[in-house]
């Protein structure tokens, strides 16, 4: 619960500086890491645009 969420992007982003990440690659925070604790649990939508790297590539499996 508290070890730090292995996070990628859902969709193809352009961040605020215009750099584009691609979905599916990892997530740098300049903030601190969330946990999977604070993943889950996050009400305020800031984690929106990034999914667990494990459900990401169950998905790709499965061809969603």
């Amino acid at each position: 619960c508290g070890q730090d969420a292995d996070l990628v992007y859902k969709h193809d982003l352009i961040d605020k500086y215009g750099t584009l990440h691609k979905a599916g690659s990892p997530v740098i925070l300049t903030s601190t890491q969330p946990s999977n604790y604070q993943y889950y649990t996050d009400t305020d939508g800031q984690y929106d645009n990034y999914q667990l790297r494990s459900q990401y590539l169950a998905e790709q499996k499965a061809g969603h």
